[in-house]
Order: C-alpha cells, then structure tokens, then sequence
C-alpha cells in the first residue's frame, strides 16, 4: 500500500474541463482506481506507469466537462490495489455555482412568480375600484330617489 505522503492529487478546471490527476508510488500489484463523482463512479485512465524492480509507481488522470466534486465536500477516490481498498480524498477551492441550465430554471420560476402576484394585485385593485364605484353610484341614487320622495311629501 502506499504512504499518504506518496499520493500526489491535483484537481484542476481550465477551460470549462475539470482535470484530476495523482500519483501512486511503491504499489504492487498495479490498482485500479475510480472516482466518486456526484454519486456516480468513474474509472480513471492511467496516463503513466514506471516499473522500479517491483514496485510501480503509477499516474491517473480524468477529465470531465462536468465538475467532480460536490458543494463543500472533497473528492473521493478509491483503489483497488490487491485485495484492498486504498482511499484518498482531496480538497478543491472551487465554489458553488448553479449551472446555467439550472440558473435559467430559477430566473424564469422568479419571473413567472413575479407576474402572477403583479397580476394578482392588479386584478385585486380593479375589484376594488370597480366596488367602490358601484357603492358610490348606488348611494347617488338612493339620494336621488330620497330626495324626490322628500320633494314630493313637503309639496303634498
């Protein structure tokens, strides 16, 4: 197995492609490696073998154009080296961003949010206005009616 201090891990994103890369040196039998990204598992690809007697001293790499990483939590990787299971886990110093697709989704529920209340105030405020209106129509008849009735009796 190999020392803690023998696990080189670099991640990195360029571009909009996120790199993962690390070293295992003095390993025998030759691991296989995955990555756990997001809940799913990637087999990472070996870049680079060296052969010292041996012991191997081996260089994983994957790419993605999705990141490998989960908000605030470090990237887990596992190896299978023998019967055993070697874990690593490194930490990135990428932020937490929405995806486009997924910033869109929300703008457009905001909007949609945002006209439906705007919409409900107007409706809201017309009612008002239009009951207000009739009230105030209806009480200047009564007046009318009330006067006439008024005029009536005192010429009687």
């Amino acid at each position: 197995m190999p020392d803690r201090n023998a696990t080189n891990a670099i991640y990195e994103q360029r571009y909009g492609i996120y790199r993962l890369s690390f070293e295992l040196h003095k390993v025998y039998p030759k691991p296989v490696c995955m990555v756990i990204s997001n809940g799913a598992i990637r087999n990472l690809t070996v870049t680079e073998q060296v052969k010292a007697r041996v012991l191997l001293n081996v260089t994983y790499g994957i790419e993605s154009d999705e990141p490998l990483h989960k908000c605030f939590e470090p990237i887990t990787i596992e190896c299978l080296i023998g019967r055993r299971t070697h874990t690593i886990t490194t930490e990135h110093t990428f932020g937490c961003k929405l995806k486009s697709s997924q910033q869109t989704e929300e703008t457009g529920i905001l909007t949609s949010s945002v006209a439906i209340c705007l919409a409900s105030v107007i409706i809201l405020l017309m009612l008002i206005v239009s009951v207000v209106y009739f009230w105030k129509r209806s009480m200047n008849r009564c007046r009318e009616i009330y006067g006439r009735v008024r005029t009536n009796d005192t010429v009687l």
